[in-house]
């Protein structure tokens, strides 16, 4: 008679690098608890006993971090110059051609009309 085989299966454990899990769980923790500082101050608002006692002023840390205040706001001359030009890309006044491509082409992208 034949002898039995038996087939197992095997499983490798996942391989993510814990460093990547690492700042998603503390990006999921800032995100929660902004959201739950937030939702108290809003209570504390909404509640309108006028008193000063426990009244507090909570940033909006998220928007404070993931805002786009990086970008040039405007006060804009006649004739662009430059350091203008600079401002508007995002790169310093003595980036390479190619690093002034890239921002260019990132900016086209993010405001091109068909991207809505």
């Amino acid at each position: 008679s034949r002898p039995q085989i038996v087939r197992q299966l095997h499983f490798s454990p996942p391989r993510e690098s814990s460093l990547v899990v690492a700042c998603f769980g503390i990006a999921g923790v800032a995100f929660g608890s902004n959201m739950i500082l937030s939702a108290l101050a809003k209570r504390q608002e909404a509640s309108g006993d006028g008193s000063s006692q426990g009244s507090f002023s909570m940033p909006n840390l998220f928007s404070s971090v993931f805002s786009a205040k990086a970008y040039y706001q405007g006060g804009f001359e006649d004739t662009m110059t430059k350091r203008e030009a600079a401002l508007i890309l995002g790169v310093r006044e003595s980036a390479t051609r190619e690093k002034i491509r890239e921002a260019h082409r990132h900016l086209s992208r993010a405001n091109h009309p068909d991207t809505g």
